[in-house]
Formats: C-alpha cells, sequence, structure tokens
C-alpha cells in the first residue's frame, strides 16, 4: 500500500483519529489510519516541515515559506495542493518573525510557532505575542495550563499564560544549571501531559542531544527536573508520552 506520495523522506508526522499527517521534504501526505494508505497529498515548493491539527484545520510549516493550512472539511482523495492557504509569513496580515518554520504546537484556540527566529503565540488566529532569540526556537508544546518553547543555545521556556507582546520574560526556564539534572541545551522535541506530575500538575518532556529530561511542571515556583533518561541513541529526535509510557 502506498503511504507517502509527495516523497518518502519524512521530517515530521501528527495524527487525528483518521488520519496520519506526514510533512516530507516536498510536501505533506494524509495517510488513512483504517487502510493505512494514502488518501491526500500536496506539494509544496519549499517542503514540509511540521505538521499540526486543530480542529478541522491542518497547520503545515515550511522552510522557507511561512505557514499554510488545509480544510479537513473540503479534503478530497488525491492530489489538494491547489486548495492550499498561505497564512502566516513574514509580510502576512498576521505575520510571524520568520518563514523557516520548526514546529507548530496547538491547544484549542492557542497556537504557537517555533521559527528560526523565536517563538510567534496565537489566540483565535490572531498574533498576541512573540519572543526573538539569536539562535531562534526548534520546538514546542501548548497545552491547557502552560506552553513550553525552546530557546536554542540556552534551554526550555514555560509560560504559565499565553504570554503577550507586554511580557519580555518567561515565567520559568529550565537550562542545566537550574536543577541537578544536567542536559544539552540542543532541545529537538517538546511534550506536555495533563494531570501526570507527582502533584497532579502536568509534565514536560523534552527529547535531546543526549536523552529525554522528564519535568514535574508542578505549582508555578516549584517546578522540578525530575529524572533524565539516557538512550543508545544519544540524539533523541522526537518524544511523546502517556500516563505509563515515553
Amino acid at each position: 500500500m502506498v503511504k507517502q506520495v509527495t516523497s518518502t523522506v519524512g521530517r515530521f508526522v501528527t495524527a487525528d483519529t483518521d488520519y496520519a499527517y506526514v510533512a516530507t521534504i516536498s510536501g505533506v501526505d494524509i495517510v488513512d489510519l483504517a487502510t493505512e494508505s494514502n488518501y491526500a497529498y500536496a506539494y509544496l515548493t519549499d517542503g514540509a516541515t511540521t505538521t499540526a491539527v486543530a480542529g478541522t484545520t491542518v497547520y503545515i510549516g515550511t522552510t522557507a515559506s511561512g505557514v499554510y493550512t488545509l480544510d479537513l472539511t473540503t479534503l478530497v482523495s488525491g492530489n489538494n495542493t491547489g486548495s492550499l492557504s498561505h497564512v502566516f509569513y513574514v509580510g502576512s496580515a498576521t505575520p510571524i518573525m520568520s518563514d523557516d518554520v520548526n514546529c507548530i504546537a496547538t491547544y484549542a484556540n492557542k497556537m504557537l510557532v517555533s521559527t528560526a527566529s523565536g517563538v510567534d503565540f496565537f489566540k483565535n488566529g490572531v498574533r498576541v505575542g512573540n519572543y526573538h532569540f539569536p539562535f531562534g526556537s526548534s520546538a514546542c508544546a501548548v497545552s491547557t495550563r502552560e506552553v513550553a518553547y525552546s530557546v536554542d543555545g540556552l534551554g526550555c521556556d514555560v509560560c504559565y499564560n499565553l504570554p503577550g507582546f507586554n511580557q519580555k520574560t518567561p515565567d520559568w526556564r529550565l537550562t542545566s544549571g537550574t536543577s541537578s539534572v544536567v542536559f544539552p541545551e540542543t532541545i529537538n522535541s517538546i511534550y506536555i501531559t495533563k494531570d501526570t506530575s507527582d502533584a497532579g500538575y502536568d509534565t514536560l518532556y523534552m527529547a535531546t542531544a543526549s536523552g529525554v529530561c522528564v519535568v514535574g511542571l508542578d505549582e508555578p515556583g516549584n517546578e522540578t527536573a525530575s529524572s533524565f533518561v539516557t538512550h543508545s541513541d544519544s540524539n533523541v529526535t522526537a518524544v511523546v508520552a502517556d500516563t505509563n509510557y515515553i
């Protein structure tokens, strides 16, 4: 069964109950999970770096053109390139800081976009804030209580409310010097699970160049980097988790 049409070189995948959305070097493939075959696809000149799903909208990040969307309510079998909408880029009505997009994270009406210049924060489709970082941001995650994003070369920031333009510092920054848990500041992927820390708050997982760092996002001000999970392959590129497994 054919699963990828645009390219066999995948970069990122996310999924909902019906489809897997595969970012490839030539576009995006949408795989039917029931049949394990390609249902739809769309080509992008710059290829796709990441995908995220919010309701009936698929967000697609690129290396040089910002963010595109596909509307799942009008998705057809086969080629959907003509249905792509170019929504967020440096020169758009709602701009982002860079067209080189590394990660997109969505939850309810909130969205984060990590780029080569930093991270942009959106609420209800409107940009409400952004942070510029000299080396950009490679990864981000969002949940009910907090948003988290990598600050390349420094570590991971956590904000307990969606930051606005007037908030210039995060609520908490985790670096290798903030606890006894030592990890490299190269963060490849971030994931948050709800209500799973020892105190009943959320848990943050970071895939890094040397393993996975697990952080209990307990009551603000009492965050703890509780463990670091090494891996036989030192460079962990992605992490997902639930209440039992990483």
